[in-house]
């Protein structure tokens, strides 16, 4: 049976190792391949470490996609996670179209607005997501994840979770 991570689960995770990895991402900030490389590099990267964390298995660059967490399962991999990383959050619209496509459990875009940006650009991911959600299932079956990252001094994140009313933050767990 597949694992079917909640959001609540994958920000605990993923907040958990962002915060111990703080210094080496902040010492990158503004190096955004190396960054990017940081976040996704198959087995030292932010991202397998936050699948692993969760008991899965990661795999970078499927289908267009940055990353799927999975599970094998009948020697194929059932994907419970696809993740998108994206530097400009504006640029990350079309990510938010791509994961909104995939029929995963979940599905997570990772990006970086400018500060006080975080309305219209989750706004704008609602618009496309409200378009894309055909069968209204995207609050209960097929949930959406955006993690925002601010950079000024140190990193903060913003966890949202998308819901019939829109994007509504989601609280990590102490």
């Amino acid at each position: 049976m597949i694992r079917i991570v909640t959001p609540e689960q994958f920000v605990d995770a993923f907040d958990a190792v962002v915060r111990r990895r703080e210094k080496e991402l902040r010492k990158l900030w503004w190096e955004p391949r190396k960054y990017t490389m940081n976040f996704l590099a198959p087995q030292v990267g932010v991202l397998p470490q936050v699948a692993s964390d969760l008991g899965l298995k990661y795999r970078r660059e499927i289908g267009r996609v940055d990353a799927m967490f999975y599970q094998p399962v009948n020697g194929v991999r059932a994907v419970s996670i696809a993740v998108e990383h994206e530097q400009s959050a504006e640029g990350a619209r079309r990510e938010a179209w791509t994961l909104s496509l995939l029929n995963v459990p979940l599905k997570v875009l990772v990006t970086y607005p400018e500060p006080g940006d975080e309305d219209e650009v989750l706004d704008s991911y609602a618009t496309v997501l409200e378009a894309t959600d055909i069968f209204h299932d995207f609050d209960t079956l097929k949930r959406q994840v955006v993690v925002f990252g601010f950079g000024d001094r140190g990193i903060e994140w913003h966890y949202y979770v998308n819901s019939r009313s829109g994007f509504v933050p989601l609280k990590v767990t102490p």
